[in-house]
């Protein structure tokens, strides 16, 4: 692996900043590209906008187990 070679999600987007913001894009999709998705992706972007969300995050909720288990997200309940 080349040291100028992506370090992560963040790093990618970091290395690739200029180019997101020279295309000007509406919304943007941001996904770790080391975990595999099932989920449609628009119901999700028709909720953001019909929020008027300035920023929305998908999780999933998992049985608590043992800490470090999973990467972990506490969030108010959501109503609505």
């Amino acid at each position: 692996m080349h040291e100028d070679w992506y370090q992560g999600t963040a790093d990618a987007v970091f290395q690739n900043i200029y180019s997101i913001e020279a295309e000007a894009p509406e919304v943007i999709l941001l996904l770790s590209g080391d975990q595999i998705y099932k989920m449609n992706y628009r119901d999700m972007l028709d909720w953001h906008r019909a929020n008027g969300a300035d920023i929305t995050i998908a999780t999933l909720q998992v049985p608590r187990r043992r800490p470090g288990d999973t990467a972990s997200w506490r969030s108010p309940p959501i109503t609505g």
